[in-house]
């Protein structure tokens, strides 16, 4: 685990062997921005979810955990692609 300074995020340590080129990573991104975050984790857990009913053994539960621990998250991406507008007014109107 690591935390940066910088962001104060998590950061979890990464795979051992990184294998995604740079192509590949632009890929993604081109992929978030053409549909967004929210669109791009709903994608990504349907792919988990389908790994699941495809998987066997103790993988079969891993693929579970980590499709229900992301699509817990995904309604909340929404925020990740819109602003936040609230307009209140300059003073009461009571």
């Amino acid at each position: 685990m690591t935390t940066t300074t910088e962001t104060e995020l998590y950061v979890p340590d990464p795979p051992l062997k990184l294998e995604a080129c740079p192509e590949d990573i632009a890929a993604i991104e081109n992929f978030v921005a053409r549909f967004g975050w929210h669109e791009t984790l709903w994608h990504v857990g349907l792919l988990l979810g389908k790994a699941h009913r495809e998987a066997t053994g103790t993988r079969k539960g891993a693929f579970r955990a980590a499709a229900n621990h992301l699509m817990f998250i995904v309604p909340g991406c929404y925020w990740l692609d819109h602003e936040v507008v609230i307009q209140r007014p300059e003073e009461p109107t009571w």
